[in-house]
């Protein structure tokens, strides 16, 4: 038994200490042309973004100095392979192979393929991931029409073909857009106008941009100038005014009129102002609104106008629009305007017909009294006396016949 236990030892202390002196001596024993082959281990993504492009990454182990590490890789249906040389890059403890998203078509489908091979100095095939027999093969997915549309015409910006790119944004623009995308275009419409010397449609274009987002800060790759004009336009800006109005259909001159209007983003010193007219007036009056302390809302502004501002008669229109200003009167924003007012029909009570007095019923009445209270009084007078009774100043005869 204990002989037995002496061999095992044995054993145990000759696989730890000339095992591991074989294998490094085997290859110089083998001759300067053996070599251990290499061993790769890879994960592939199940998918390709095309506007994302694709990274990836391959851990090898057993290279020798002079080897080299080649991805192969095709798109859609070509037929033959192209060739990428991979390293490690700095920092990195894997070989990389990074395929920018320029790389992809950004129309029709079509699949990714790949596979790696690593070569000798001589040019040798030491060891393979797979074949161009039998790649890897990932979907490729596109992104939606919009996405698409806006990488073109990023790409027109790019190659200074300002006014056609100016045109695809602009189209792009008016299109239902994310809100990640709409910001993008709208700074893209921005960066063209810059580029094109024209800043006041720059300035309009970066003030959409900020509606969108008031915080935005610039992407790090925009220009000086760009970025020069987009900090004034910041330091300046103010969000835009959000006006909520329902018009009425009509307005009855005995009740006069309430509109009410519900105006966002006011700042301090704001001024919200109805300017009217009345018919065929040519000029608008002014009336500054304030907001009712009782209203619902805390952008609600009500416009009071009484019945005695509107005539009674007549058929006309009461045309308005409302304007705002800021603190030194300058017009920030506003609803319609005098050149397109809402106009509302007036409708006047109809006009009160006086009757003449002879043509009242109630006259006539009082006459027809009268006159047989007269006859009455000749009748008595005649009778007592025997003799026409003498009228007196005042009295009078009526006759009937």
């Amino acid at each position: 038994m204990r002989g037995l236990q002496s061999v095992m030892m044995r054993l145990a202390l000759f696989r730890a200490l000339f095992i591991p002196v074989l294998l490094v001596a085997a290859p110089a024993l083998a001759g300067p042309d053996a070599r251990i082959t290499p061993v790769i281990r890879h994960t592939a993504p199940s998918e390709i973004e095309a506007m994302k492009g694709v990274l990836l990454r391959f851990e090898i182990r057993g290279l020798r100095v002079d080897d080299r590490v080649k991805l192969m890789y095709r798109l859609g249906e070509e037929l033959l392979f192209y060739s990428l040389d991979l390293s490690i890059p700095p920092g990195e403890t894997t070989h990389v192979g990074k395929l920018p998203p320029s790389l992809f078509p950004l129309s029709g489908r079509y699949t990714f393929d790949y596979y790696l091979v690593i070569t000798d100095a001589r040019g040798a095939e030491v060891a393979a991931l797979r074949s161009p027999d039998d790649p890897i093969s990932l979907p490729v997915t596109l992104p939606p029409a919009n996405v698409i549309a806006y990488e073109k015409a990023s790409d027109l910006y790019k190659s200074a073909r300002f006014f056609e790119a100016l045109r695809a944004a602009e189209a792009l623009r008016q299109s239902q857009l994310p809100p990640e995308l709409a910001a993008r275009t709208q700074l893209l419409i921005a960066m063209i106008y810059v580029a094109m010397g024209d800043n006041d449609n720059a300035t309009r274009a970066f003030q959409g941009l900020l509606d969108l987002d008031p915080n935005l800060e610039l992407p790090e790759y925009t220009t000086p100038s760009v970025r020069s004009l987009f900090d004034k336009v910041k330091r300046e800006y103010r969000k835009a005014l959000v006006i909520k109005h329902q018009p009425p259909s009509g307005v009855e001159a005995i009740n006069g009129l309430v509109l009410g209007f519900d105006v966002g983003n006011t700042q301090p010193g704001d001024r919200v102002k109805l300017m009217y007219r009345i018919g065929e007036e040519l000029l608008f009056y002014t009336m500054e609104l304030s907001k009712p302390a009782d209203a619902a809302s805390p952008q609600a502004y009500i416009a009071s106008l009484p019945t005695s501002m509107f005539p009674a008669t007549g058929r006309y229109t009461f045309d308005y629009y409302l304007q705002v200003t800021d603190a030194k009167g300058g017009e920030v924003g506003g609803l319609r305007g005098p050149d397109d007012p809402f106009s509302v029909p007036v409708s006047a009570p109809p006009p009160v017909v006086t009757q003449p007095l002879h043509k009242k019923w109630w006259f006539w009445t009082l006459i027809v009294g009268a006159a047989a209270a007269s006859a009455v009084g000749v009748g008595v007078g005649v009778g007592v006396g025997g003799r026409p009774a003498t009228l007196t100043r005042g009295s009078a005869t009526v006759v009937f016949e």
